[in-house]
């Protein structure tokens, strides 16, 4: 970043960003200021506090087929990109994805993925394409997890900015599904693939003996029946409520 400063003397560096999730993809562009800034975010403009970064155009489209959700993010970056394309690109998806610069499918959804019509589909080429500038300079970039990127937030805000001593943190999102992101000894924790905490197997619940798992886990370990992700998430919890014939259980939901 302090090398793009210097040789864009007219222009702040551009940052693009997605968050690739099962409901709809956030695309977001921001420039990065020379110094941490105190302004108050005004208009559309919006300053995140303690860092560097002024949010200048930010939207979502809907998750929908592979095809569609890409062409219309791709669109949204080519829309506002600068002669010279984006000085950096960051890609945090649902997964699993591949997060190994050294292999062939870094940027792809992995065969595993439960979302079938998602599997082995580029995520990266098209929009690092959309981000590149008209004589194809190629921003720097990077791809993680939709858990990982936030929890190596988290870490570096409670260590930048709160100058907390530690060097682990674990993230967990609760939401469609469940996802767990790691830190470890201050580096994101990848491994084989990534960190797995949803779809970890565990005890009935006793007002769960009729409930055979929800829709989603179909293609999921164990397929979903009695799981972190199969009892807790937002869709399993909507099914296992439907499926309760007991008040006390359906208050207990």
């Amino acid at each position: 970043y302090q090398y793009s400063i210097l040789t864009t003397m007219a222009s702040l560096p551009l940052l693009a960003a997605v968050e690739g999730g099962g409901t709809s993809f956030v695309l977001t562009i921001a420039e990065l200021q020379p110094s941490t800034s105190t302004n108050a975010s005004s208009g559309d403009e919006v300053v995140i506090p303690h860092t560097r970064f002024k949010i200048i155009q930010k939207t979502s489209v809907s998750t929908t087929t592979p095809e569609e959700t890409l062409l219309n993010s791709a669109r949204f970056f080519s829309s506002h990109c600068p002669d010279r394309g984006y000085d950096s690109l960051g890609i945090c998806t649902f997964g699993p994805v591949g997060v190994n610069p050294s292999k062939d499918d870094y940027g792809k959804i992995l065969p595993g993925s439960p979302k079938k019509d998602w599997r082995n589909v580029d995520i990266l080429s098209p929009i690092l394409d959309a981000c590149s500038g008209k004589n194809k300079e190629t921003p720097c970039y990077k791809v993680d997890t939709d858990v990982n990127a936030p929890a190596m937030a988290e870490f570096e805000y409670r260590t930048k900015v709160l100058n907390e001593n530690i060097t682990s943190i674990a993230y967990i999102t609760v939401g469609t599904g469940i996802g767990v992101g790691l830190v470890i000894n201050s580096l994101p924790v990848h491994g084989m693939m990534h960190p797995e905490g949803g779809h970890v197997p565990i005890a009935p619940l006793v007002s769960d003996e009729n409930f055979n798992g929800y829709s989603w886990g179909a293609k999921s370990p164990y397929k979903g029946i009695n799981t972190v992700e199969g009892t807790a998430s937002s869709v399993a919890l909507t099914e296992r409520l439907g499926s309760s014939s007991s008040s006390d259980n359906r208050d207990a939901l």
